[in-house]
């Protein structure tokens, strides 16, 4: 069997196996594994003299990321999940695998910050947004300046063995 769900970048998707109990044996608790990968944007210059070139800060748009997810085998996934739950190894935990999910829908490109007054570029850091993204290895963001200037900057993050670069659970900050 398998699931299906929209990504809205707004909103993170859990997935959870049942929870097994009873009157007279205490229901487990309920665990979940995250679906999606939450990237933070935080921007600052090296210089003053850099913020007073670029101007300021109009819009970042992830391009291209997928609008959909879909769990590929969901009676597998909660078996998997279930076995590394009950073992008594409390180091052994169930991590999301490219395997598990795919990208489904057409692809889109959220803004992740868009003001039409922009705000100053300065040496200290700013936080200018986060999104909910569907895990992959590399993100594209598409950065536009008040002096004109479009830029995209590919992130990319070198994955483990059977492991997605950008692992779903996890916060990064850009």
């Amino acid at each position: 069997s398998k699931a299906t769900h929209a990504i809205t970048g707004f909103d993170d998707l859990m997935f959870a196996p049942p929870i097994k109990g009873n009157w007279n044996k205490h229901f487990d608790r309920q665990k979940f594994l995250h679906l999606l990968t939450w990237l933070k944007v935080c921007v600052c210059t090296t210089t003053t003299e850099a913020g007073n070139y670029w101007g300021k800060l109009k819009k970042i748009t992830l391009v291209n990321v997928p609008s959909g997810l879909q769990i590929n085998n969901l009676s597998k996934m909660q078996s998997d999940y279930e076995d590394a739950n009950d073992n008594e190894d409390a180091n052994k935990k169930v991590i999301l695998k490219s395997s598990d999910i795919s990208s489904i829908g057409d692809s889109y490109s959220p803004d992740i910050f868009n003001n039409t007054a922009g705000i100053d570029l300065g040496i200290n850091i700013q936080d200018v947004g986060s999104i909910f993204c569907y895990p992959q290895s590399k993100y594209i963001l598409k950065i536009v300046c008040e002096n004109g200037t479009t830029t995209q900057k590919e992130i990319e993050l070198k994955a483990l063995e059977g492991t997605i670069g950008f692992p779903a659970g996890m916060q990064y900050v850009l």
